[in-house]
């Protein structure tokens, strides 16, 4: 038999030919359990990053009327397409039925926040900086051309906003899924839009001229394609 400093090893079990310089079984044991629970623990830590990532806050980009329609309080919600959708199942009564899971929507869940990128813009002398390179006290100083000024300065895509320049904050109330022709007239109003009497009585509802401003986000005949969208339903936090 040999010693070691963790106790007794019977070489014919725990490495015969090692010169004795073998853990015994019982550390063996105590080893493998530690390192199994620092794996499980690694899991947990990366689990709780990725659970963080999911439900915190998440960007969300808005165009300049947009922006101007949230802040004067008669933007409250907001249509994304539903990127790979389950198809949907004939309903006896002829409906479509799908079995929707609400945690795949990217925007979040009710009480989520979501963080608006719109254009923005920094001192001209930073023009030719990236946003990491903008300085702390310029940071504190940026224009958004929503307000309908524009300085003559780079315009910052909204694309490219980091989380410091966001302005507005927002809160999910509610999320359903629904076709995007179904939207009322209510909703549509709630989107930003609003019903239209002009010269020679030529009227356009809210539903119509959400149709034109989704082609006009969205291309010539995105309308008619009438794909399944989350309906986000939000209040403004901030400011």
């Amino acid at each position: 038999m040999s010693t070691f400093s963790g106790g007794y090893v019977p070489e014919e079990e725990d490495g015969a030919g090692w010169g004795g310089l073998v853990e015994s079984a019982a550390e063996r044991r105590e080893r493998q359990q530690h390192e199994r629970e620092l794996h499980l623990a690694r899991l947990q830590g990366r689990l709780e990053a990725c659970a963080k990532a999911i439900t915190g806050e998440r960007p969300i980009l808005f165009s300049s009327s947009m922006v101007r329609a949230i802040l004067v309080g008669i933007k409250t919600q907001t249509r994304r397409v539903v990127k790979n959708a389950p198809a949907p199942v004939q309903g006896a009564d002829g409906s479509e039925r799908i079995a929707w899971d609400f945690n795949r929507c990217r925007y979040g869940v009710p009480d989520d926040q979501l963080w608006v990128r719109e254009t923005w813009q920094a001192w001209k002398e930073f023009d030719g900086a990236k946003a990491n390179g903008i300085s702390e006290d310029a940071r504190l100083h940026l224009n958004y051309p929503a307000n309908g000024n524009i300085w003559d300065a780079r315009l910052r895509p909204s694309i490219h906003m980091p989380r410091w320049a966001s302005r507005i904050t927002l809160e999910i109330t509610d999320v359903r899924v629904e076709r995007l022709q179904e939207i009322n007239e209510k909703d549509a109003m709630a989107e930003g839009v609003r019903n239209s009497l002009y010269f020679g009585g030529s009227h356009f509802s809210a539903c119509e001229k959400y149709a034109r401003l989704w082609e006009q986000i969205h291309g010539e005949g995105a309308w008619k394609l009438n794909p399944f969208v989350w309906v986000i339903s939000f209040k403004k936090v901030k400011p």
